[in-house]
């Protein structure tokens, strides 16, 4: 078999393997998660989902890997866009918004209650997501680092206005989380006009 057809044949199997992985996740938390279910629901044998991930916990770690390399694109597309400072922050809030609500199922496992996504029930998953996470603020500082530079922004760390940046996002997702007719992507000027009226230059 050619080797370009194998490795793509090997990617589909595993991209399958993560739907699958996302949709059991979403439905029955960490915990309830079962990797004969998730092989089950991709149409592949147990074994094969472990010739590929070590388990639950490394299925996960992939499906985060990849939800935030999809974040971090996102920001760096943005980041280089031509549009003024505040025309990328607004798209980055609508567009970080209207993805977690596209994706509500998926991201309902990490609400409290629902698997022990925590640092005492699965120190080693915390230890390697943790790096890529912080990734996040690195973008995001940058991003609002270029808002100093040109005067929009008053000159504060830029590392610690991406933490209150990311701490309004997290609070309103927690909330449309936990309250279902909660249309997460109309708060998005909202959240942009709050944050401009406590950081910009006067």
């Amino acid at each position: 078999m050619c080797p370009k057809l194998t490795e793509r044949i090997k990617n589909l199997r595993k991209t399958a393997i993560l739907e699958a992985a996302k949709v059991v996740f979403a439905r029955y938390g960490i915990d309830g998660a079962k990797v004969e279910d998730i092989a089950a629901h991709a149409g592949v044998s147990k074994g094969l989902v472990y010739f590929y991930y070590k388990g639950k916990e490394d299925l996960l770690f992939n499906l985060l890997k990849e939800e935030l390399d999809k974040l971090h694109n996102f920001i760096d597309e943005i980041r280089r866009t031509d549009l003024e400072f505040t025309a990328k922050l607004q798209r980055l809030v609508s567009g970080v918004l209207e993805y977690f609500e596209e994706n509500r199922e998926f991201f309902c496992i990490f609400t409290p209650g629902r698997g022990g996504f925590t640092r005492e029930r699965r120190p080693q998953l915390i230890k390697r997501i943790l790096p890529r996470y912080m990734k996040t603020f690195d973008l995001l500082s940058e991003l609002l680092q270029e808002g100093i530079d040109h005067g929009v922004l008053r000159p504060i760390d830029p590392m610690f206005m991406a933490h209150i940046l990311q701490g309004m996002l997290h609070a309103l997702v927690v909330q449309w989380l936990l309250v279902k007719d909660l249309s997460l992507k109309e708060y998005a000027p909202l959240v942009v006009d709050v944050f401009m009226e406590g950081t910009k230059r006067r």
